[in-house]
């Protein structure tokens, strides 16, 4: 597997993986409703950005994208795995590399990150801890992870 910056032909596949991602995964916790905004709610205008900046990261598997993570402001962003390889870790290694990029360019000593219901343990096994617990609807829990030593 191969975790590699991401490319603006890149930008299509990536919004097919997380439309398959929250199809899979969303109607176990989200309302009909509630799934069609998860679904609506993608800002290409910032997946592009995001790979202009090369802070968007995808992991491939004999070339095809299986995965991705990236980082935008204070935020960590876009983690979506496919759902045919989820539970093997590929998530935890996208979000790692996201966060050192991060780190690396940034010097922050935290980040945030707004979690869908089903990824919260996810999360919290990652050391990000919750924000609030309010929230409604489709809304994300906020939550963050402080890093031990800011660059």
């Amino acid at each position: 597997m191969l975790i590699r910056i991401a490319e603006a032909g890149d930008i299509s596949v990536v919004e097919a993986l997380r439309y398959a991602a929250l199809s899979a995964s969303a109607p176990s916790v989200y309302s009909p409703r509630e799934v069609v905004e998860l679904l609506d709610s993608l800002d290409v205008d910032e997946l592009r950005t995001m790979v202009k900046d090369r802070q968007l990261f995808v992991a491939e598997t004999d070339g095809l994208i299986v995965g991705c993570a990236g980082w935008r402001g204070r935020q960590l962003r876009h983690v979506y795995v496919a759902p045919d390889a989820e539970r093997g870790g590929l998530g935890t290694r996208l979000v790692t590399r996201a966060e050192s990029d991060f780190r690396d360019r940034t010097s922050a000593a935290e980040i945030h990150v707004g979690s869908v219901l089903y990824a919260r343990g996810f999360y919290e096994k990652l050391g990000y801890e919750l924000v609030t617990n309010e929230r409604s609807g489709s809304e994300p829990f906020h939550m963050k992870k402080s890093f031990d030593d800011a660059r």
